[in-house]
C-alpha cells in the first residue's frame, strides 16, 4: 500500500507509464507462455527432464510407483480422483510439495489477468504442464516417505522422534507436540466423513521430513527470494526463477546427503550415501556418458566440437555442454545444448 502511494493515480504521465510497463510484462509473459505451455516439445521435455531430479536424490528403483504418481495427478487435473487419491493430493499440497512449477507460476505472475484464463483449452494445457511437474514431485515425496519409514523401522520411538525433529522450527515442534498430546491440528484436511483422522506422531513427522526434503531439493516457485521476485518483473530477460532453483536445489541436495551421512542411525547414513551417488550420477556420469555416446554415433570428435564452440557458438553456449547430433551436408554441426 505504501509503494502504491508513491505514484499518484491522478498523474496522467504516471498512469501512462504504468500502462506501458504493464504491457511489456504481459508481452513477455505471453511470449514465454507460447514457448512452454503451448509447445508440445516443451511439454514433453518438462516431464522427461524432471526425472533427473529423482535420479539426483537416488530415488530410482523400489520405493515409489511412477504410475501411481501419474494417476494421482491426472485424477486431480480431471476431477475424477478417488477419495484416497484426493486425500493424498490435499496432503501433499498442504505440505507445499505440489503446485509449485517455477516456470508456469512465473508466467502466470507476469500475465496476471492478460492472457490467463482464456478458455478451457488453455486451462487444460496449463494443468498438463503443471501436472508433468507434479508427477515427479509426488513420486519423490512417496519415495522419500518410504525411505524414511524403512530406515527407521526397528529404531526406538525416542530415537525416531529425535532424528525427525532435528533442525525443526518452533512451529513444527509445536505441531509435533500437539499430535503427541492428541490435540486437533489447525488446517488439517478432513477425511471423506468430515472428521479429522487420528494422527500418528512418527508417521506425521516422516511425511513432514519427506515434504521438507522435496521442497528443498526439487525446484519450487515459493522458495524464490524477494530479489528474484522483483527481477522477474523486469520487461526483458528469460526465466529467472528456474536457474536460481537449480543452484539452490543442487546445494541443498549436497547438504542433505552430508547431513544424512553424519546421522547416528546407520540406515539413514545409507540414504545419504545413495543421495550423494545420485547427485554425482545426474551431474557428472549421465552427461558425460551421453556426450561420449553422441561423439561415437555422430562421428564428430570432442576437439572438433570444442573448436566449433569457441569459434561459432553463441555467447551463452561458450561454457555449456554441447552434444553433437549429426553433421549437415554443408559441414554445419547440429547439436543439443545439454546444459
Amino acid at each position: 500500500d505504501l509503494s502504491n502511494l508513491v505514484v499518484s493515480d491522478d498523474n496522467s504521465f504516471a498512469t501512462a507509464a504504468r500502462t506501458l510497463y504493464g504491457g511489456f510484462l504481459k508481452a513477455k509473459g505471453i511470449s514465454q507462455y507460447s514457448k512452454t505451455v503451448l509447445s508440445p516439445v516443451t511439454q514433453l521435455r518438462n516431464f522427461t527432464t524432471s526425472s533427473m531430479f529423482a535420479l539426483s536424490q537416488g530415488n530410482i528403483g523400489r520405493g515409489a510407483n511412477l504410475y501411481d504418481s501419474m494417476k494421482l495427478v491426472f485424477d486431480d487435473a480431471t476431477g475424477s480422483g478417488a477419495d484416497q487419491f484426493a486425500k493424498d493430493i490435499d496432503d501433499m499440497t498442504m505440505r507445499g510439495v505440489l503446485g509449485t512449477n517455477t516456470e508456469l507460476r512465473e508466467i502466470q505472475d507476469l500475465i496476471r489477468k492478460g492472457a490467463r484464463g482464456g478458455g478451457k483449452a488453455l486451462k487444460g494445457l496449463e494443468k498438463l504442464y503443471q501436472g508433468s511437474d507434479d508427477v515427479w514431485k509426488a513420486y519423490n515425496f512417496k519415495f522419500e516417505t518410504n525411505k524414511l519409514r524403512n530406515a527407521l523401522n526397528g529404531v526406538s520411538e525416542e530415537d525416531k522422534i529425535k532424528y525427525l525433529t532435528k533442525n525443526m522450527t518452533d512451529i513444527e515442534i509445536d505441531k509435533a507436540t500437539a499430535i503427541q498430546n492428541g490435540m486437533p491440528l489447525k488446517g488439517r484436511i478432513p477425511n471423506a466423513n468430515g472428521t479429522i483422522d487420528d494422527l500418528n506422531l512418527v508417521d506425521e513427522l516422516i511425511k513432514d521430513r519427506a515434504g521438507q526434503i522435496v521442497r528443498d531439493t526439487v525446484p519450487n516457485y515459493n522458495k524464490a527470494p524477494l530479489a528474484l521476485r522483483f527481477a522477474r518483473r523486469l520487461p526483458l530477460g528469460n526465466f529467472i526463477t528456474f536457474p536460481y532453483e537449480i543452484y539452490r536445489t543442487g546445494a541443498n541436495t549436497l547438504k542433505q546427503s552430508l547431513d544424512e551421512m553424519n546421522s547416528g542411525v546407520g540406515t539413514i547414513r545409507a540414504i545419504g550415501q545413495r543421495r550423494l551417488m545420485g547427485l554425482m550420477s545426474a551431474t557428472i556420469v549421465v552427461p558425460q556418458a551421453t556426450a561420449m555416446a553422441a561423439y561415437a554415433v555422430s562421428g564428430i570428435s570432442r576437439d572438433e566440437m570444442k573448436a566449433y564452440q569457441r569459434s561459432f557458438g553463441a555467447k551463452w553456449e561458450k561454457n555449456a555442454m554441447l552434444i553433437p547430433v549429426r553433421r549437415e551436408e554443408d559441414g554445419r554441426i547440429t547439436y543439443i545444448n545439454l546444459s
